[in-house]
């Protein structure tokens, strides 16, 4: 079995950059942000743009459909003491701009984008937050940046390919030699993975005693999983395993908001999760793709949690039924399961998910024997091959004149 990890590939989400006119050389001496005007003496106007590039990724569709892009949110200027000083709301591309802190996507992809004026001369860096759930951030606005980055983000809430939530900040830098630009550049970038499976495949091997003819795939489950994380980079809480060789796993194991988040599992109307099994090289290999390509699973990926550094990657367990062999004498009633706990790079374990990266596992292949009738049971040797990719981030600029 191959796991490749790899870049993003549903990423169309571009640069962005931020061009500011008009500095003067008045500047607001009290940080106080109750204390400093907003307006007059501030001098800074500016001009915010998103730009698309071309895609980096491969252009398959994903299980969840659609491609990253950014939907709405934030750009918050922030000064030495860490106090927002100044937010502009990123809105829907359908909602008209109206005034400077609000920004519509329609205005700042356009080639002049948008001006945002009275920008405080105090602000040092800026920060860009992205496709947060509504709500997640409006009571934080007007104190520190700290409060903002303490906000709770919920795996439950990244279910969507297209609205994978988005941060990064850059510092204003003062102007290069022969240049009268501020400058500062932002990455903004995913606090998620994303697990993807192509293929799943029961193999005969030459000589076998009994063959597998036939199986159904009920369901995939992604488990030992961060349910929640802070925009800070880190887990308050630690991983959270629904499945044991008790528990069994169907579609009432996990909580039903993860469905088609962290599991997938076959319905009354639709009773196999992929398409029609194929039989390949005289049944020697019956194999299930997904129906859209990819069975796909998004998820948090802090880089600490209570314990310190993360050092878990997720369980993935594949339930199996229907399983018809050669053999009268060779019986397989109810269900079974697959068990993959550890990804490897070339034997070594991945002990933790990188933020923006895809895990494609290319082909799951078991044998009769792997099939066990308890999950976390009997895990697959898993055989990797890492291919670790940049994200295609959105850059953002921030040119201050």
């Amino acid at each position: 079995m191959k796991v490749i990890s790899k870049s993003f590939k549903t990423i169309v989400l571009a640069a962005a950059s931020v061009a500011a006119l008009g500095l003067t050389a008045t500047s607001c001496v009290n940080d106080d942000l109750q204390s400093c005007p907003v307006d007059g003496g501030m001098g800074k106007t500016v001009r915010f743009r998103i730009e698309k590039p071309a895609s980096t990724r491969t252009d398959e569709a994903t299980a969840n459909g659609g491609t990253l892009q950014l939907n709405g949110g934030h750009l918050f200027f922030v000064n030495a003491q860490n106090q927002i000083t100044k937010v502009v709301r990123i809105v829907d591309a359908s909602t008209p701009s109206s005034g400077d802190s609000i920004a519509s996507i329609t205005d700042l992809s356009s080639t002049v984008g948008h001006p945002i004026t009275s920008v405080p001369a105090s602000s040092i860096t800026a920060y860009v937050v992205a496709n947060q759930p509504a709500g997640k951030l409006e009571p934080k606005l007007n104190g520190f940046l700290s409060q903002v980055m303490d906000s709770v983000i919920m795996l439950k809430e990244q279910g969507a390919v297209a609205n994978q939530l988005l941060t990064g900040n850059g510092a204003v830098n003062p102007p290069a030699a022969g240049s009268n630009n501020y400058t500062a550049t932002i990455t903004a970038a995913p606090l998620t993975a994303r697990l993807e499976i192509d293929k799943i495949t029961a193999v005969n091997p030459a000589g076998a005693a009994v063959k597998i003819l036939s199986y159904r795939i009920d369901g995939i489950f992604v488990d030992n999983i961060y349910e929640e994380m802070n925009l800070n980079d880190s887990s308050y809480v630690a991983p959270k395993e629904y499945i044991t060789p008790a528990s069994g796993a169907d579609n009432t194991t996990m909580p039903a908001h993860y469905d088609k988040v962290a599991f997938d599992y076959v319905t009354a109307a639709d009773t196999t999760l992929g398409k029609a099994m194929q039989i390949i090289s005289n049944g020697d290999t019956l194999r299930y793709t997904p129906k859209q390509d990819v069975w796909g699973y998004n998820q948090l990926a802090p880089k600490a949690d209570i314990a310190g550094p993360v050092a878990s990657t997720p369980n993935i367990y594949i339930r199996v039924s229907n399983i018809k062999t050669d053999n009268p004498n060779s019986v397989y009633t109810g269900e079974y399961y697959l068990t993959i706990k550890t990804l490897t790079d070339g034997g070594t374990p991945i002990t933790a998910l990188k933020q923006g990266m895809i895990y494609e596992i290319s082909d799951i292949q078991f044998q009769l024997q792997n099939l066990q009738q308890k999950p976390g049971q009997g895990p697959i040797d898993v055989d990797v091959t890492v291919k670790l990719a940049q994200w295609g981030n959105t850059d953002t600029g921030v040119i201050l004149n």
